[in-house]
Formats: C-alpha cells, sequence, structure tokens
C-alpha cells in the first residue's frame, strides 16, 4: 500500500515541479555585424552583412500573455563609422506595417543594470522610433523619440518577402559617451525583439532573449551582438587588407619599371654593337 501511495505522491510533486519551472527561458542572441556601409536600397546582399539571425517562435520568449511569434523575421547586421546597419526580412503578405521590429541593447556598456536597455523601433512603413533614454540624436528618456527624418531606410519586395534596410545613426547610440563608436571586435548587449501586426490587430510577439522576467538590463537576458572586420564575417570569404593591396600594387610597378630598364639596356647594347660593327667596315 504504501508503494502505491508513494507513486501518485511521486508523479504530483514533479508535475508541480514541472508547471512552476520558468517558461521564459531561451538563448540570448548570437549575431554578427560586417564591417562596411552597405547600400540602403532594400536588398540585403551577403557581401553586405553578417549572416542572417532568424527570430522565430522556437527561439523566443513571449511576455504579458501575448502569443509566442508564430512567423519568422530574419535580421541582419553591419557597421561602420556611420552607425549600425540593420536589415529585416519578413513575409510581405503577413506582416503589416504597424508591426514593431525592434532591437534592444547597451551599446560600449553606458546604460546601468538597473535601467532598461536602448530600444529601436522600426515599422515596416518606413518610421524609426528610440525608446528609454536621452541620446545625441534625440531625447526618448520621457516618451518614444521619432527618428525617422535622421535614418536612411529603404524596402524593396522580391519574392513575397520583404527587406527593410535603415542605418541608424551612431548619435543615436551615444548616451553618456558623446564620442562612443563602434570598434572591431566589440561586443555589444543586444537582441531583437518582435511584435506582430496583421488581421487588423497586434497578435503575438517574441523577444531573443536568455530571460524575460522584466525590461531592465539586469532582467532582460540580452544576448550579443558581435562587430567583426570585413574579412572576418563568416559567408564572406576572406579579403585583403588595405595595406597589402597597396604593397602588391607597388609590386607590380616596380617589376614593370626593372623590365623596362632591362629592355632599354639590351637595346643600347644592341644599338652599340651594331655602331661598333659598323665603324669596323
Amino acid at each position: 500500500m504504501r508503494k502505491c501511495f508513494a507513486f501518485p505522491l511521486i508523479l504530483v510533486l514533479a508535475l508541480q515541479l514541472f508547471l512552476f519551472l520558468p517558461v521564459s527561458a531561451a538563448s540570448g542572441m548570437q549575431a554578427t555585424a560586417k564591417a562596411g556601409d552597405p547600400k540602403i536600397d532594400g536588398i540585403a546582399r551577403p557581401s553586405e552583412y553578417g549572416e542572417a539571425f532568424v527570430v522565430n517562435g522556437n527561439n523566443t520568449v513571449s511576455w504579458s500573455g501575448w502569443d509566442g511569434l508564430d512567423r519568422p523575421v530574419e535580421y541582419r547586421f553591419a557597421w561602420s563609422d556611420a552607425g549600425l546597419y540593420m536589415a529585416i526580412t519578413y513575409d510581405a503578405n503577413l506582416i503589416e506595417d504597424f508591426s514593431l521590429l525592434q532591437l534592444n541593447c547597451n551599446p560600449g556598456g553606458q546604460i546601468q543594470g538597473w535601467e532598461q536597455g536602448l530600444f529601436f523601433t522600426v515599422y515596416p512603413d518606413h518610421r524609426v522610433l528610440i525608446h528609454n533614454h536621452r541620446t545625441l540624436a534625440g531625447d526618448a528618456s520621457q516618451a518614444p523619440y521619432d527618428l525617422t527624418g535622421q535614418v536612411s531606410i529603404a524596402s524593396k519586395v522580391r519574392q513575397g518577402k520583404k527587406t527593410t534596410e535603415v542605418l541608424l545613426p551612431m548619435a543615436a547610440f551615444r548616451i553618456t559617451d558623446s564620442l562612443f563608436t563602434f570598434e572591431e571586435g566589440m561586443q555589444m548587449k543586444a537582441s531583437a525583439f518582435v511584435m506582430l501586426y496583421y488581421e487588423n490587430n497586434y497578435h503575438s510577439g517574441g523577444a531573443i532573449s536568455g530571460y524575460l522576467e522584466n525590461w531592465t538590463l539586469n532582467e532582460v537576458g540580452l544576448g550579443t551582438l558581435a562587430m567583426a572586420g570585413s574579412s572576418d564575417t563568416p559567408g564572406t570569404g576572406t579579403q585583403m587588407p588595405a595595406f597589402m593591396t597597396k604593397l602588391l600594387l607597388r609590386c607590380v610597378m616596380a617589376a614593370g619599371a626593372i623590365l623596362t630598364l632591362g629592355f632599354i639596356a639590351i637595346l643600347v647594347v644592341v644599338i652599340l654593337f651594331i655602331v661598333g660593327r659598323v665603324r669596323r667596315r
């Protein structure tokens, strides 16, 4: 009898443990931004961006009772002194203009752990907002700041997929450090957040976060966006550094000069030989 009672008791305890496990656990975003300045034309070329990071229902957590993300969204990144480039690709027919395509980040550790991150919202209709902080581009500490007039943005639809490319200016990342810039090798805490609007309503949301207890940096669980060099981004191939290109060019020019001098020397010798033969006659 004790064994008969013990088994249901163990089963109940196991079920209780399972039910109280946090359902918000996921892996933080791990993405790479390629060095360079992509052309803002709505086409995310592999040579311009790091590899795509796909945001979907399997790698996101939801909040406030929203349904989990039911449609994938792809993020690609690049960086330069001009700022951060994002190329966001999504279903052109199922994700409408009021959808929130977002990036939450802490550029250069300028934000303290008890504060909320620097949020950017990109809408498919080309509106761009900053949230939560006063930046050199605008003050979003009390209300969202409309950054639209300061960005370069373009979209294009190809084979049912819409890609929105946007350059977020460097000034928008300068919060407490007025000289902040992205640098090769920098790893910025960042994650993608998405709220999808379709059929005249918001239906689902998802965040790439290690956990999502509240919105402060200490508890939102951001991932990492790594600033790679132009030759370090996976899938782009190895490119020759600029100084090597110049060195190679100088070597080619030097070789050409040597060959030219050699040809002239041979020509002079031949001419002298012919003149000498003529004089002997």
